[in-house]
């Protein structure tokens, strides 16, 4: 098997596709192949083996051609002019004309360095510089994530265009062609707050003559709304939490991993990073539980730490589940984090399970939620680990980690409803003692126990 192959299945496992392609055309030789190469609209093949060394050695040599393709044309221009100067009068340094002399010597000071002011340059720039904050100040998901979404900006403005042209009229412009798609609401809106962190990025730039609006950060300036005739949003959301009889088919179909890292979104309210992020220091099992900060607030001092109870499935599920690894409590069969692997597995199994085809994992978190506020108003906040709010919370009660009755009974009743827990948790009744004195002579004059008196009643 050739190592293209193996790289198009890891790609169909984590979902992100390799950076370059194999390909062979009739009789020449084959090498690896970059479509719309550096923007360019062409192809540039890398003549290297189809092998895992060949690739590695492909991928350097693209990487030296993009450095060398980025370059400003003003820098390349530079670099002309001092190889006429030096080809023409064959001097290394200075030239000596009467009244005059000429330094060859080339400018390599950044900062008297002039530097493009087009569009296409500063995207440029904005995509290598968060690149940089992988592992420091953004995660490696987060990136792609944002190099994606930025696509939409790419692909809708004319990248020879001077950055000065974006003005509240093209702001507006648009905002006007991202409303115009067919997106969700939510979808429109993650795309324009990636391009506002594109241009506030530029325009704090030294180099870049980028000038925003004032008001350009005002949420409410520019607002992505439903088209008429959608109906109500939250209805037709209501409509999508899952069922009993939902979960449970869907359960009984499933392998086991993934039937673990399902009942964990409904258990715990867990997303798919808070279940590939999960340590093996979180665990509490012979207790039956689960302490958690959430993965995306633990740098926040707002972000409680929750201790989550167990259904014994879910319990049982992890036991079954676990890796050996000294961190992680859960890999897949690479031995990586799992967070891909239930994504890119969730899409392929949904195309092949009509029925349950329309569903999303993350309504599951959606149901816990939604269930346990029903049961009490308050825990809701604490099952999905968001931000405490409360300024005696955040500042004076530090119960971190420890058991919550409220917590646990709330989530025993999302258990019940969904068949993991035989029984909901008593209910407890505090009486006026001098009802309790009542009720304790009534119980006496028929001549039965308190309790089964109040049964009778």
């Amino acid at each position: 098997m050739d190592y293209y192959d193996s790289l198009k299945r890891i790609a169909e496992e984590t979902g992100e596709k390799p950076t370059l392609r194999w390909w062979k055309a009739g009789k020449k030789k084959g090498g690896w192949r970059k479509l719309n190469f550096a923007g360019t609209g062409k192809a540039k093949v890398f003549f290297h083996p189809n092998t895992k060394s060949g690739y590695e050695e492909a991928l350097h040599e693209y990487q030296l051609a993009l450095a060398e393709a980025s370059r400003t044309a003003e820098e390349r221009f530079e670099d002309e002019i001092i190889s006429l100067f030096k080809d023409t009068f064959r001097e290394k340094q200075n030239v000596e004309i009467p009244g005059y002399a000429v330094e060859l010597k080339k400018n390599t000071s950044k900062n008297n360095r002039v530097v493009s002011q087009t569009i296409g340059y500063w995207l440029q720039q904005y995509l290598a510089d968060v690149g940089d904050w992988v592992g420091s100040r953004l995660k490696e998901n987060s990136f792609h994530d944002r190099r994606y979404k930025v696509q939409s900006f790419r692909n809708w403005a004319n990248l020879e265009d001077h950055i000065t042209v974006i003005d509240n009229e093209y702001i507006k412009q648009f905002h006007k062609y991202l409303d115009s798609l067919n997106l969700t609401p939510d979808s429109k809106s993650d795309y324009f707050s990636v391009f506002r962190m594109f241009t506030t990025w530029a325009a704090s730039r030294e180099k870049c003559k980028l000038n925003l609006p004032s008001d350009f950060m005002a949420k409410k300036k520019f607002p992505f709304r439903v088209p008429e005739g959608k109906g109500n949003v939250r209805l037709q959301r209501a409509s999508m939490l899952w069922t009993c009889e939902e979960f449970s088919n869907l359960l009984s179909l499933i392998p086991s991993n993934m039937r673990c890292f399902l009942l964990l979104f409904l258990n715990c309210g867990f997303r798919h990073v808070d279940v590939s992020e999960l340590h093996h220091s979180n665990l509490r099992l012979e207790q039956g539980r689960i302490v958690y900060q959430r993965n995306k607030l633990n740098q926040l001092l707002s972000a409680p730490v929750v201790s989550y109870p167990l259904w014994k499935d879910t319990q049982i599920a992890i036991e079954e589940n676990i890796s050996d690894h000294p961190k992680y409590v859960f890999l897949n069969q690479r031995g990586n984090q799992v967070e891909n692997a239930i994504k890119s597995w969730w899409k392929r199994w949904r195309e092949k399970n009509k029925p349950l085809s329309h569903k999303r994992l993350d309504y599951l978190r959606k149901t816990g939620s939604t269930i346990v506020q029903r049961h009490n108003r308050d825990m809701d906040t604490f099952y999905l680990g968001e931000t405490l709010k409360e300024t005696s919370k955040l500042k004076y009660s530090f119960n971190d980690g420890s058991p919550c009755q409220e917590l646990d009974n709330s989530i025993a009743n999302l258990g019940f409803e969904f068949g993991f827990v035989e029984s909901p948790p008593s209910s407890r009744i505090s009486l006026p003692s001098d009802l309790l004195t009542a009720l304790e002579s009534k119980a006496k004059e028929k001549g039965i126990p308190l309790q089964e008196y109040l049964g009778q009643l």
